[in-house]
């Protein structure tokens, strides 16, 4: 884990490529009391391999994740969400640049207005492909290693002037290993209100 010079806002996000662990790492949140609110992208349910989405749904993501902000702007308490503007912006600059051309200055105002945590989950495209059965035949595997790849440079080149206020954790340990370092991390911003982990 790297960084610990974090801003105060109430927003926490999750980041990191396809199985670095965000979902699961935010389930335990919610259990030990924190809100969490999943990738929006998993609302919008398209069969295709994540290289070939269409400009449609990085569109569509992009507008839900807007909708969903005026909730996050009544939130009294820390939360956490997955992805967010951060994460749709470098899956967007990998999948339709052009999408990404005219989302980064709405996406800049947001993250500007929200001042979140951001904790980078990394992991490797190897440890992508170890940890979901998803891409089977060698073509896919091969395609799924390299737009992976691209997209955890893309996160990255995003989170580049927001370094200071970044945790990186080295995602290729344990989730319970994951979600301990996050809560030591959180401990001394939010002043008791953090949960013990449960055993």
């Amino acid at each position: 884990m790297t960084n610990k010079e974090l801003r105060t806002g109430k927003m926490h996000v999750l980041l990191g490529v396809h199985a670095a662990g965000k979902t699961s790492v935010g389930r335990i949140l919610a259990q030990n009391g924190f809100s969490f609110f999943p990738e929006i992208a998993a609302d919008i349910i398209e069969r295709r391999m994540p290289w070939q989405l269409p400009p449609s749904f990085d569109e569509a993501v992009i507008a839900k994740e807007f909708i969903r902000d005026q909730l996050f702007r009544h939130q009294s308490q820390p939360f956490f969400v997955e992805t967010w503007h951060l994460g749709n912006l470098a899956y967007a600059r990998v999948r339709n640049p052009e999408i990404a051309s005219t989302y980064a200055e709405l996406a800049k105002s947001r993250i500007e207005e929200f001042l979140p945590r951001i904790y980078f989950l990394r992991v490797s495209p190897e440890v992508v492909l170890a940890r979901t059965a998803y891409f089977v035949s060698k073509e896919d595997r091969e395609r799924a290693t390299e737009f992976f790849a691209r997209v955890q440079l893309e996160l990255l080149n995003v989170l580049e002037p927001f370094r200071r206020h970044t945790v990186e954790i080295d995602a290729t340990c344990g989730i319970s290993m994951i979600v301990g370092a996050l809560l030591r991390c959180e401990r001394p911003h939010c002043k008791g209100t953090v949960p013990t982990l449960d055993a």
